[in-house]
């Protein structure tokens, strides 16, 4: 029969040894990943303007490798957001004043390796059009049109 001891050793020669076989599989699965994710961003689905700061990014990203595991945001493609989890969908706030605004990801897999940055633009418009000479023409019992100028584009009209 075996000494306490000589089983205490063993037992932990197992664990050592299971341990190492473990992190040598994981180094083996990873090391080998040197491709980044790949990747894409829409604002508002592919919406072309906003009133509104607050806009949802929506995320597309892949990476065969070891899969993605992060995602990072930044503005002006300069200063990134802390790291958080890959998700499909992210609340983001525009920067302030009306105009094209331009946000950026950038996406890790597990292995570590980043990706480059993507982005999408969107126009942020936060003023009101401004209307003017409003009339009144072709007026009935039944029915009248109303007109005005405004300084914008018309994208619809009233019926």
């Amino acid at each position: 029969m075996p000494e306490p001891r000589t089983k205490i050793n063993q037992a932990i020669i197992q664990r050592v040894s299971l341990t190492l076989f473990f992190c040598l599989l994981w180094r083996l699965a990873f090391a080998a990943d040197t491709t980044p994710p790949t990747g894409s961003i829409k604002i508002n689905n592919g919406a072309a303007s906003t009133s509104s700061i607050n806009v949802t990014l929506n995320l597309s990203a892949l990476d065969t490798g070891s899969g993605v595991a992060q995602m990072k945001f930044s503005n002006n493609n300069s200063t990134w957001t802390t790291a958080e989890p890959y998700s499909i969908t992210k609340s983001w706030t525009l920067t302030s004043g009306s105009g094209t605004k331009t946000v950026y990801v950038k996406f890790k897999d597990a292995a570590g390796n980043w990706s480059t940055a993507y982005s999408d633009s969107i126009i942020l418009d936060t003023t009101a059009p401004t209307i003017s000479k409003v009339r009144a023409l072709n007026i009935t019992t039944n029915s009248a049109s109303i007109a005005w100028d405004t300084n914008e584009l018309a994208t619809g009209q009233v019926e």
